[in-house]
């Protein structure tokens, strides 16, 4: 419906703050703006991700924040790339463990 996957760039920023609170025992990681990767243009979807320590693993909450016109076809897609992609990271961590 749009086209190929759209690489982005996130550059991150620890000191940025969003709209959602931080829950307790988690930490921020990864917050960051986007930008186009092969223009450098500025993207309007934030990233917000959280995680925390488990004594056998961890949990992440992850988020990406979009301008409320965002078609939903575009929200939902994020989703499953988020789960996608976070996923096979940590695979790719556990199999070179």
């Amino acid at each position: 419906m749009y086209g190929v996957p759209t690489e982005v760039l996130v550059t991150t920023d620890p000191d940025m703050t969003g709209p959602i609170e931080i829950e307790d025992g988690f930490q921020l990681l990864l917050p960051g703006h986007t930008k186009l990767a092969g223009d450098a243009t500025p993207v309007d979807l934030v990233a917000y991700h959280q995680f925390k320590s488990l004594p056998d693993g961890l949990v992440g909450k992850l988020c990406a924040l979009f301008p409320a016109a965002t078609p939903m076809e575009i929200v939902d897609g994020h989703q499953v790339h988020l789960s996608i992609e976070f996923s096979s990271a940590l695979e790719m961590i556990a199999a070179a463990g």
